[in-house]
């Protein structure tokens, strides 16, 4: 049984009344237990604002992997997930290009279509319907998807909601054939058709596209240190400090 951690970056309000200081050092304090008791990956999710009191500390995801990718050097770096309505697909492609590079190729890039309003209206991002969220993350998906592909031509795309013209993506990462991608989502109408188009292999399809929140069961081990968590095929992700239970289940259901 593996076992990824999700790391606190403010998004359960776990940081209210921190020093942002204290807080990243709390953070990577984390990064380095897990790391030491034999965590598989570490884990971070795009949220701007914290879930409840929204003037407290919310890390950048990005930045805060790119700086757990140089200072936790063995264990993999993983973003569940990303929200493509708040990127640029070329750019979030060049971003996860570098950052497997910094990792030494341990990123697996984690993309979703985004489910908090308040975020987006904060922060000037339109807020689509869920439907059209997910036809722009399938757009997303086409250009990251080419653009993640090491030596790659450039790459033209016009859709309804993302185009590139010629783009180039280097580096790409250190991973071949490239970097794994990880889609976040519930259903299977959408979600698994896309994990079953864009991911990288078969078992990239039945282990990546399932994001669940779920409650029973511990992992003994590392009981102290975790909120409740699922363990579920052969490896399960779980939020540090939450105050819910939450979990993703990687593998077959």
């Amino acid at each position: 049984m593996k076992v990824g951690l999700i790391l606190p970056q403010g998004y359960f309000n776990e940081y209210d009344g921190w020093d942002p200081e204290k807080a990243w050092g709390r953070t990577l304090e984390l990064a380095m237990l897990a790391e030491r008791l034999g965590f598989e990956s570490l884990w971070f999710g795009e949220h701007v604002l914290p879930k409840w009191n929204t003037t407290g500390i919310a890390f950048d995801c990005v930045a805060l992997a790119a700086a757990v990718a140089a200072a936790v050097p063995r264990v993999g770096i993983g973003f569940v997930v990303i929200n493509s309505t708040f990127r640029n697909p070329a750019l979030t492609a060049k971003v996860a290009g570098t950052l497997d590079v910094i990792s030494g190729g341990r990123l697996t890039l984690g993309l979703g279509a985004g489910f908090r309003q308040i975020e987006a209206d904060a922060f000037g991002f339109d807020y689509p319907a869920l439907a059209t969220r997910l036809a722009m993350l399938a757009e997303h998906l086409e250009i990251i998807g080419r653009l993640l592909v090491p030596g790659g031509p450039p790459v033209t795309f016009e859709g309804h909601h993302a185009r590139v013209r010629e783009v180039t993506n280097n580096p790409a990462g250190v991973q071949r054939p490239r970097i794994p991608i990880l889609i976040g989502g519930h259903g299977p109408n959408v979600t698994f058709r896309l994990a079953a188009r864009y991911a990288q292999t078969e078992r990239d399809a039945a282990e990546a596209h399932i994001r669940r929140v779920v409650g029973e069961g511990k992992v003994a081990m590392v009981q102290p240190y975790l909120a409740d968590v699922e363990v579920h095929g052969e490896t399960a992700l779980v939020y540090f400090d939450g105050r819910f239970s939450h979990a993703i289940r990687k593998g077959p259901i």
